[in-house]
């Protein structure tokens, strides 16, 4: 029983998220050989949120009535039936909702290969929950190499 107890007491590891310590005795999760705590890595998604420019970015698109809809910043997919254990609880950042379709809008500063991934799976997630909707992806950056 002490012997438990001392090992409960051991470090496993440093959670990238909050920067405390992993103890042998908690709830953990490791992906990708990072080592998380259950709850940190449940709730990362809420911890995460567009930078100032990036919401500016989108709000500027807002402005210029390109797509005209209802406009849906931080939706929440990948939940329920559909949640994927190694990509957890998403949220796409602008969602826009025409009389005919859904636009799912990733927004970076600069383009780069995670955000044409992440509007990849984003569209994929969306058609999951919303099978009777037309869906299309989009990327808003300021700069593209």
């Amino acid at each position: 029983m002490l012997e438990r107890i001392e090992e409960e007491k051991k470090v496993r590891d440093v959670c990238p998220i909050c920067n405390r310590e992993v103890f042998y005795g908690e709830k953990w999760t490791k992906v990708f050989g990072r080592v998380f705590h259950a709850s940190c890595f449940e709730n990362r998604a809420g911890l995460f949120r567009p930078a100032d420019d990036e919401r500016s970015l989108g709000e500027m698109f807002k402005r210029l009535e390109i797509i005209s809809g209802d406009y849906r910043w931080e939706v929440p997919v990948g939940e329920g039936k559909y949640a994927h254990p190694y990509l957890g609880k998403r949220r796409i950042d602008l969602v826009i909702r025409t009389e005919d379709e859904d636009w799912v809008i990733e927004i970076e500063r600069t383009l780069n290969y995670e955000a044409i991934g992440q509007v990849t799976v984003y569209e994929e997630l969306w058609e999951k929950i919303n099978p009777y909707r037309k869906v299309r992806k989009g990327i808003i950056c300021f700069t593209a190499p």
